[in-house]
This record gives structure tokens, C-alpha cells and sequence, in this order.
């Protein structure tokens, strides 16, 4: 809704609401290396782990950083980016769980999108991590947390 009514990527994450939606979804996703670690699904536990762990370590720089790094172009682009690949993830693992066959089962443009976005969101979502990481890098509140601000040291 917003970049459909002219915003910027750098305002995205400008809503409290959103923030506390992605922070509950994202953390919610512990469940699914508790999944692949049960063998609930098929899903290598350590990559699983390794990919939500990434994400929680955003989410937490992303609010830990403060309102410059919530204002910035990278958390945008990194909140964009897992919304437009999640959708059709999901979209996927529904179809394939009501027909019962992920790879047969699956209407062939949502298999297509499923294997697909991710040549370009995955990329972007990495970059807009990797500026959120840099932007909360340069918060005070963000550092004296980890116990690496000039506050700290003194």
C-alpha cells in the first residue's frame, strides 16, 4: 500500500505496526528449524537455522538501530524483498500439502514463481540486510547494547 501511494523504499518501515507485525512473523519462523530439526519436514536444519538466524539478527539490528536505521533505503529494500518471496513460498507449500505432491501437484506458474523470485529477491534481501546491518552499525542505542559505544568504554 504504501509504495503503491508513491512512498519510498525508505519509508517502509516507518510504521510501528509493521514493525511489530515483522518482528512477530519473523520470529515465529523458530518454528520452522524446530521443524526441520524434528524432521517434520524435509528442510536441512543447519541451513534453516543459518537462514532464520540471519533474519532474527536483521529484525534485531533493524529495531535495535533505532529510528535512522528503521528510515533507511536497506531496510526497505530487505522488507520488500521477504514479503515478495515469502508469499509465493507459502503459496507453494499450501498447494503442495492440499494436493499432496510439491512437485506434480503445484499449479506449474506458482512452481515457476516459487523457483524463481528468488534469483532476484534473494540477492535484494541480502543487500537491504547487509545496508541495515551498516546503518545500525552507526546507532549509539544499537552498539551500547552490544557494549561497543563510546558510552560504554568509558
Amino acid at each position: 500500500r504504501h509504495l503503491a501511494d508513491g512512498g519510498s523504499l525508505s519509508s517502509v518501515c516507518s510504521d510501528p505496526f509493521l514493525v511489530t507485525v515483522l518482528v512477530c512473523v519473523q520470529s515465529a519462523a523458530i518454528m520452522e528449524v524446530l521443524h526441520a530439526v524434528s524432521g517434520l519436514v524435509r528442510s536441512p536444519a543447519v541451513v534453516t537455522a543459518m537462514q532464520v538466524g540471519s533474519r532474527l539478527a536483521a529484525i534485531f539490528a533493524l529495531t535495535g538501530g533505532g529510528k535512522d536505521t528503521l528510515e533507511r533505503f536497506g531496510a526497505g529494500l530487505m522488507v520488500i524483498s521477504w514479503s515478495l518471496v515469502e508469499v509465493p513460498r507459502y503459496l507453494f507449500y499450501l498447494a503442495a500439502i492440499l494436493s499432496g505432491d510439491a512437485t506434480k501437484g503445484t499449479p506449474y506458474p506458482l512452481f515457476w514463481l516459487r523457483y524463481s523470485l528468488f534469483a532476484v529477491l534473494y540477492p535484494s534481501g541480502i543487500t537491504g540486510e547487509v545496508l541495515t546491518f551498516l546503518a545500525a552499525s552507526k546507532s549509539d542505542t544499537f552498539l551500547t547494547f552490544l557494549g561497543e559505544s563510546e558510552t560504554c568504554r568509558a
